[in-house]
């Protein structure tokens, strides 16, 4: 198996005849499964995670790659996603976030781990899926 990255692989397997061959396959065959699938959730993800800041922060950050907060004094998630650590953010969420926004409190959130995960699965994809 030769891997460029952890979710980029590919694996060389000697073609065989009769019962090795077979085995070949199916070992080829859900490495194959393995690696596609990998993106794809990652993918879904990041597309729940989405939904989550349209729906519990839009109305005060701006939640794409680009463009101003509805509150000025609400900062852009990208440079939230790109000034802490998925660890620390995944923390945060967890204990529920409590911020204010210089005087303007933004209300507490407390979220369970599936959309945790789809959070912070979208934070990255804001910078490019850093760590």
């Amino acid at each position: 198996m030769r891997c460029g990255s952890s979710l980029t692989c590919v694996m060389f397997a000697p073609v065989a005849s009769g019962h090795g061959s077979k085995m070949h396959i199916r070992t080829l065959a859900a490495f194959a499964v393995i690696v596609i699938a990998a993106p794809a959730a990652a993918q879904t993800a990041a597309n729940r995670g989405a939904a989550l800041v349209q729906r519990h922060c839009a109305a005060c950050h701006a939640i794409g790659p680009s463009g101003l907060s509805p509150n000025a004094k609400a900062p852009p998630l990208r440079e939230i996603a790109r000034k802490y650590r998925s660890q620390d953010l995944e923390e945060a969420f967890a204990e529920g976030i409590m911020v204010s926004h210089e005087g303007q409190e933004m209300p507490p959130f407390t979220f369970d781990p599936p959309e945790i995960t789809a959070l912070t699965a979208y934070l990255r994809s804001l910078r490019g899926g850093a760590p």
